[in-house]
Protein backbone atom coordinates (compact mmCIF):
# COMPACT_ATOMS: atom_id res chain seq x y z
CA UNK A 1 0.00 0.00 0.00
CA UNK A 2 2.64 2.33 0.31
CA UNK A 3 4.16 1.68 -3.08
CA UNK A 4 0.99 2.61 -4.11
CA UNK A 5 0.65 5.79 -2.64
CA UNK A 6 4.49 6.76 -3.97
CA UNK A 7 3.45 5.89 -7.38
CA UNK A 8 -0.18 8.06 -7.16
CA UNK A 9 2.69 10.67 -5.62
CA UNK A 10 4.96 10.35 -8.81
CA UNK A 11 2.24 10.39 -11.29
CA UNK A 12 0.60 13.56 -10.05
CA UNK A 13 4.02 15.19 -9.84
CA UNK A 14 4.50 14.22 -13.41
CA UNK A 15 1.18 15.81 -14.30
CA UNK A 16 1.70 18.65 -13.05
CA UNK A 17 5.18 19.36 -14.21
CA UNK A 18 3.62 18.06 -17.69
CA UNK A 19 0.55 20.86 -17.61
CA UNK A 20 3.35 23.77 -15.95
CA UNK A 21 5.81 23.23 -18.65
CA UNK A 22 3.18 23.35 -21.03
CA UNK A 23 2.18 26.72 -19.80
CA UNK A 24 5.75 27.86 -20.48
CA UNK A 25 6.01 26.52 -23.59
CA UNK A 26 2.85 28.07 -24.98
CA UNK A 27 3.98 30.90 -23.34
CA UNK A 28 7.12 31.51 -25.23
CA UNK A 29 4.87 30.79 -28.07
CA UNK A 30 2.54 33.90 -27.58
CA UNK A 31 6.22 35.91 -27.08
CA UNK A 32 7.87 34.63 -30.27
CA UNK A 33 4.72 34.88 -32.14
CA UNK A 34 4.37 38.70 -30.69
CA UNK A 35 8.23 39.34 -31.61
CA UNK A 36 7.92 38.18 -35.10
CA UNK A 37 4.02 40.12 -35.96
CA UNK A 38 6.21 43.49 -34.49
CA UNK A 39 8.96 42.82 -36.52
CA UNK A 40 7.11 42.30 -39.81
CA UNK A 41 5.31 45.72 -38.91
CA UNK A 42 8.77 47.22 -38.61
CA UNK A 43 9.74 46.01 -41.65
CA UNK A 44 6.74 47.04 -44.09
CA UNK A 45 6.63 50.58 -42.41
CA UNK A 46 10.79 51.13 -43.48
CA UNK A 47 9.95 49.76 -46.56
CA UNK A 48 6.93 52.03 -46.87
CA UNK A 49 9.17 54.84 -46.23
CA UNK A 50 12.18 54.01 -47.96
CA UNK A 51 10.42 54.11 -51.19
CA UNK A 52 10.76 57.56 -53.11
CA UNK A 53 7.70 58.10 -55.22
CA UNK A 54 7.09 54.77 -55.60
CA UNK A 55 10.78 53.92 -57.32
CA UNK A 56 13.36 51.69 -55.56
CA UNK A 57 16.84 51.55 -56.04
CA UNK A 58 16.00 47.88 -57.74
CA UNK A 59 13.68 49.79 -60.10
CA UNK A 60 15.91 52.65 -61.15
CA UNK A 61 19.07 50.11 -62.25
CA UNK A 62 16.46 47.71 -63.80
CA UNK A 63 15.78 51.14 -65.86
CA UNK A 64 18.88 51.91 -66.23
CA UNK A 65 19.59 48.57 -67.29
CA UNK A 66 17.38 48.57 -70.20
CA UNK A 67 18.00 52.12 -71.88
CA UNK A 68 15.27 53.82 -70.40
CA UNK A 69 17.60 56.04 -68.39
CA UNK A 70 20.69 57.97 -69.25
CA UNK A 71 23.60 57.63 -66.89
CA UNK A 72 23.21 61.46 -65.71
CA UNK A 73 19.44 60.69 -65.12
CA UNK A 74 20.48 57.43 -62.78
CA UNK A 75 22.65 58.89 -61.22
CA UNK A 76 20.41 61.76 -60.06
CA UNK A 77 17.81 59.65 -59.01
CA UNK A 78 19.98 57.92 -56.99
CA UNK A 79 21.09 60.47 -54.98
CA UNK A 80 17.68 61.27 -54.34
CA UNK A 81 16.48 58.17 -52.98
CA UNK A 82 19.83 57.94 -50.96
CA UNK A 83 19.08 60.79 -49.50
CA UNK A 84 15.40 60.19 -48.79
CA UNK A 85 17.10 56.89 -46.97
CA UNK A 86 19.16 58.37 -44.60
CA UNK A 87 16.24 61.40 -43.62
CA UNK A 88 14.72 60.82 -40.53
CA UNK A 89 11.28 59.68 -41.00
CA UNK A 90 9.88 62.52 -38.86
CA UNK A 91 11.64 65.70 -40.89
CA UNK A 92 10.95 66.88 -44.45
CA UNK A 93 12.80 64.18 -46.98
CA UNK A 94 12.98 66.98 -49.72
CA UNK A 95 14.81 69.25 -47.95
CA UNK A 96 17.92 67.66 -48.77
CA UNK A 97 17.55 67.29 -52.05
CA UNK A 98 19.26 68.42 -54.83
CA UNK A 99 16.89 71.08 -56.82
CA UNK A 100 16.37 69.23 -60.31
CA UNK A 101 18.14 70.75 -63.27
CA UNK A 102 17.10 71.54 -66.84
CA UNK A 103 15.50 68.80 -68.82
CA UNK A 104 18.30 66.94 -70.72
CA UNK A 105 17.76 66.36 -74.46
CA UNK A 106 15.83 64.48 -76.07
CA UNK A 107 13.07 64.33 -72.49
CA UNK A 108 9.84 65.91 -73.09
CA UNK A 109 9.02 68.69 -70.35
Amino acid sequence: MAQAGHFLLYVRTGTTDIVIWSLVLMGLLIVALAAVVRLKKKLMQSDQTSSAGGFTLSNLRQLYKNGKMSTEEFEKAKAQIVAIARTPASGNPTASLPKPGPPSRGESV
